[in-house]
C-alpha cells in the first residue's frame, strides 16, 4: 500500500513533473539540499511499486485519438531523422525525445537500460549532416 505522499509523488510525475520537483511537491524538503532531493526522487523511481502505479496511471489515458507515448516517439523520431534541412525542427524533435525519455534529470551522462546516453549539440545547419549520420549508425 502506498502513502498518501507516495501517491502525490507518482500522480505529479504522470502529470508530467520532473522527478526533483515531484518529490518537493509531495514531501517536506525545506531542510534538504537539491542533491538530497534528487537521490530520494530517485530511490522512488527505483521502486518497483512505485513504478508499477505510474505504469498503471499512463495506461488509464488510452484513447485512439490521442498519440501515445509510442506514437508520439515515432513520429518526433521521424521529424529528427527528416531529410530536410530543417534544423530547428531536428533539434527541437531530438531534445522533445530526451525529455520524454527523462534524460535531462542531470548534467552527467546517463546510463539507463543499458543505453548510453550522448547530449548532442548542433551549433550550425553545417553540422546537421554529421547529426543524421550518427542516427543512422545508431538505428
Amino acid at each position: 500500500m502506498f502513502t498518501q505522499k507516495q501517491e502525490n509523488f507518482c500522480q505529479y510525475i504522470f502529470q508530467g513533473k520532473t522527478q526533483h520537483e515531484s518529490y518537493a511537491l509531495s514531501y517536506n524538503v525545506a531542510n534538504m539540499l537539491p542533491a538530497s532531493i534528487d537521490r530520494k526522487a530517485c530511490e522512488l523511481m527505483d521502486n518497483v511499486k512505485i513504478m508499477s502505479r505510474i505504469n498503471e496511471l499512463r495506461s488509464l489515458v488510452t484513447s485512439k485519438t490521442i498519440a501515445g507515448i509510442v506514437e508520439r516517439q515515432e513520429i518526433l523520431t521521424k521529424i529528427a531523422r527528416s531529410p530536410n534541412d530543417e534544423t530547428p525542427d531536428v533539434i527541437r524533435a531530438v531534445d522533445v525525445l530526451n525529455k520524454m525519455d527523462r534524460l535531462y534529470q542531470d548534467n552527467s551522462t546517463n546510463t539507463t537500460n543499458n543505453t548510453l546516453v550522448i547530449n548532442l549539440s548542433v551549433t550550425s545547419p553545417d553540422d546537421l549532416p554529421a547529426v543524421r549520420q550518427f542516427l543512422e549508425i545508431s538505428k
